[in-house]
């Protein structure tokens, strides 16, 4: 049996009639997890989009067979339109979202939250005042193995220009409240503190944890200190760094 005829034959059929009355669904002729976005999109009845999945399915597994990646592709999305495994055909799929479409215009939908009163939006309000959130105060609701699968899932992704671009512009304007600035001042202090080597103006060897606090004891610039520990410049007010040290070694003074 030519499936692709089929399918060609039900597209074609669609796109070339009036839009039918009564519930239809939109339908992309170029499945989307395939070939990408696209506009080729047509208006089925539910009985129709039912039949192009399944002569989809069909066409895949005839040209790539049962494993290919696109063929499973076709089948989990002839799965979904089956709901829970039971026996479905044509019919019974077109009249059951179409009971479902009624159903969704009411206003008290469970599926697709209540309209509650004025009132019973304080009421909520009052009942959850001063409650603390499941997860506040938590350090991490990630075990160990969890936080290295994610790590590894998102090691070497890139981020396009275009995203990067939209993520500084939702930040761009942003206000923060000296408050927050103290709070976040405290939180992050002795966080990731990089050990630094120096050489004194008396030429005695120093090792400094916190170099920020260092500067402000000392009334050095810490950004003149940091592009010497950089090797950015070759000296600062006396202040060396020590030889260049081989790797995964300490310092070691003379």
């Amino acid at each position: 049996m030519n499936y692709l005829k089929h399918y060609c034959n039900l597209i074609r059929k669609a796109e070339n009639r009036t839009l039918p009355e009564g519930y239809t669904e939109k339908h992309h002729i170029f499945p989307i997890s395939i070939f990408g976005k696209n506009k080729r999109v047509v208006a089925l009845t539910a009985r129709e989009h039912y039949i192009a999945h399944v002569l989809l399915e069909k066409v895949y597994i005839k040209r790539y067979g049962l494993k290919d990646h696109r063929t499973i592709k076709m089948t989990y999305a002839h799965s979904i339109m089956k709901g829970n495994g039971g026996y479905v055909n044509s019919y019974l799929y077109e009249c059951a979202r179409i009971r479902f479409s009624e159903t969704k215009k009411g206003k008290n939908h469970p599926m697709f939250g209540k309209f509650h009163s004025e009132e019973t939006k304080a009421k909520i309000s009052e009942t959850k005042r001063g409650k603390t959130a499941w997860n506040k105060g938590k350090k991490n609701i990630f075990n160990e193995v969890s936080l290295q699968k994610i790590s590894a899932f998102h090691k070497g992704k890139i981020i396009p220009e275009e995203t990067r671009a939209r993520m500084s512009a939702s930040h761009k304007g942003k206000i923060i409240s000296e408050e927050t600035r103290a709070k976040l001042s405290v939180a992050n202090r002795g966080k990731n503190l990089k050990l630094r080597y120096y050489i004194t103006p008396q030429g005695e060897p120093i090792t400094i944890k916190n170099l920020r606090e260092y500067c402000e004891e000392n009334n050095l610039n810490y950004h003149c200190m940091c592009n010497l520990h950089n090797g950015y410049s070759n000296s600062y007010k006396g202040y060396q760094t020590p030889p260049p040290r081989e790797k995964n070694k300490p310092f070691e003074f003379e």
